[in-house]
């Protein structure tokens, strides 16, 4: 019972990790693009 408990908190903790670096990802890449943008000097 104890072993099915530990890998359900381990697959928890893996999934959260998991979106908080897409989360992390997006926001880089979104600013990161936006960054681009500025420079080649493209308006709205």
């Amino acid at each position: 019972m104890t072993e099915i408990s530990s890998n359900n908190k381990r697959i928890a903790k893996n999934t959260l990790y998991l979106y908080l670096r897409m989360l992390f990802a997006m926001g880089v890449g979104l600013y990161s693009s936006r960054v681009v943008l500025t420079v080649l000097g493209v308006e709205e």
